[in-house]
């Protein structure tokens, strides 16, 4: 990234989250937007863009947001718990799912309160216990232990 992305870049979150604090949420999505342009892997403003969409009612929207926070990093217990909330809260059928997600992300968080960095492979351990749980099947590994979502 240049001098000039860094700067457009550090001048959207800015006004991305100044907005969001003065509850304008849907400037704020703009400016979040913008960001992600610029920088694709940031994982804090995928998840504050997630955040934006809940009260817009994009909740497909703020699913994609979230899922693209746990392809950068599968510890955020806030992404976890927060697609947990999408499908608890506003697709009956996946309710169980929800409460999987929020599991995780409950579990996760309490791991980090142990150790400041959890390893990969505890993540991995707590994911495939709660799949086995409640028989969910559409998570998976590939060969890397890099996680993806099926529907």
């Amino acid at each position: 990234m240049n001098l000039r992305d860094r700067v457009n870049c550090r001048a959207y979150k800015l006004l991305g989250d100044f907005s969001l604090k003065g509850g304008d949420v849907f400037t704020a999505v703009g400016y979040f937007e913008k960001t992600l342009e610029i920088n694709p892997d940031d994982e804090k403003y995928h998840y504050k863009l997630g955040v934006c969409y809940f009260p817009l009612n994009r909740m497909e929207y703020a699913e994609k947001e979230f899922r693209k926070v746990l392809e950068l990093n599968l510890g955020n217990e806030l992404a976890w718990m927060s697609l947990g909330d999408i499908y608890m809260l506003n697709i009956p059928d996946r309710k169980e799912e929800g409460i999987w997600y929020n599991e995780i992300g409950k579990c996760i968080s309490g791991l980090k309160e142990v150790c400041k960095d959890p390893l990969k492979m505890q993540i991995e351990e707590i994911i495939e216990k709660y799949s086995n749980s409640v028989g969910i099947s559409y998570v998976e590994f590939d060969e890397n232990k890099n996680i993806s979502f099926g529907d």
